[in-house]
């Protein structure tokens, strides 16, 4: 494979590591500010923790989110699913490329 599609892949899954835990934390800011109850709720997550679990967890409470943060979740969730894919990509390119002797 060639050396500039693992750069891009490897750049991507940087970009996408960092938009997943900015917008993150800003979902974790905005939840603390604007709707503490539900953030109590979810579990009080830290704003520059690595668990993604509370994205899942606050998919109940979109009635009481508003549109913003529900947008704001899922953009954060496409951050993440993205970061998975493409580390996914790059590792299965590496291992392909070791068995085929390249």
């Amino acid at each position: 494979m060639q050396p500039a599609v693992l750069f891009s892949l490897w750049i991507g899954a940087i970009a996408s590591l960092i938009g997943a835990h900015v917008t993150g934390a800003m979902l974790v800011f905005k939840l603390r500010e604007g709707h503490p109850d539900v953030y109590t709720k979810v579990g009080s997550p830290r704003a520059f923790s690595r668990n993604a679990e509370f994205l899942w967890s606050l998919k109940a409470y979109e009635d009481e989110l508003g549109p913003d943060l529900c947008k704001l979740r899922k953009v954060s969730l496409a951050f993440g699913c993205s970061f998975v894919t493409l580390v996914l990509i790059f590792v299965s390119i590496i291992i392909k490329g070791a068995f085929a002797g390249v």
